[in-house]
């Protein structure tokens, strides 16, 4: 399957249900940008999890892990703007997270 990249114009466009398969971490983040918050709540309830566990694994407190992994979102959504996909949101979010 060949990947398709699609400019912001034409993804804030696009009718949600054509974009059900395609709906990835980048194209989310484009909507982010656009400041569709809904989108930014997909990613965190996508990913928390993930993030989570790392920051307890690295921390060994549950609950300063969330406190972590809360202000990591939080600065990926004060910079989203500035957000370019290399790579995979999620390794993003956890470098911002180690930091």
């Amino acid at each position: 399957m060949e990947a398709v990249r699609l400019s912001q114009a034409q993804v804030l466009a696009a009718p949600s249900e054509l974009l059900v398969e395609e709906d990835t971490d980048a194209i989310r983040m484009v909507r982010v940008k656009a400041g569709d918050r809904e989108a930014f709540g997909d990613l965190v309830e996508r990913h928390k999890n993930a993030v989570v566990n790392y920051l307890t694994h690295m921390t060994r407190d549950r609950d300063r892990a969330e406190e972590l992994a809360q202000e990591a979102f939080l600065r990926l959504y004060l910079k989203a703007s500035q957000y370019q996909e290399h790579g995979k949101l999620v390794a993003y979010v956890m470098r911002i997270a180690t930091n």
